[in-house]
């Protein structure tokens, strides 16, 4: 039986299988790594504002985490382009730079999804 009792609802396992959930045709799947990327982008947030440097472990270990998973699952990872792009990368710390200029690091890397970007990398410049 591949049904479970949950508080005497009948749920059905059926249809869960990371067989059905991690597939490039499954229409849901942008989604999903839309939302990861929220989130990565929500803990970058909390970083910046924690002083805390054992909230700061934590915060970059689900956003590795979680950016495992997107790359793990269909997405392509920004991490070594060489020139500034502001639809691919973001600068910190935050300035307003051209585009086109030297990449120096990569603090964070982002992430593609048929082409689109989800997650822009973190850089710094010169």
């Amino acid at each position: 039986d591949s049904s479970i009792n949950i508080l005497d609802n009948n749920v059905s396992t059926d249809c869960i299988s990371s067989e059905t959930i991690i597939s490039d045709n499954n229409p849901k799947i942008e989604k999903l790594l839309k939302s990861l990327s929220v989130i990565i982008e929500e803990l970058d947030r909390l970083s910046i504002q924690t002083e805390d440097s054992n909230a700061k472990t934590v915060i970059e270990f689900c956003q590795n985490r979680l950016l495992e998973t997107l790359f793990t699952n269909s997405c392509d990872i920004i991490d070594s382009d060489s020139l500034y792009d502001n639809n691919r990368h973001s600068v910190r710390p935050i300035s307003i730079v051209s585009k086109d200029t030297p990449i120096t690091e990569f603090v964070r890397a982002g992430a593609l999804y048929k082409g689109k970007v989800l997650l822009k990398a973190i850089i710094k410049i010169r």
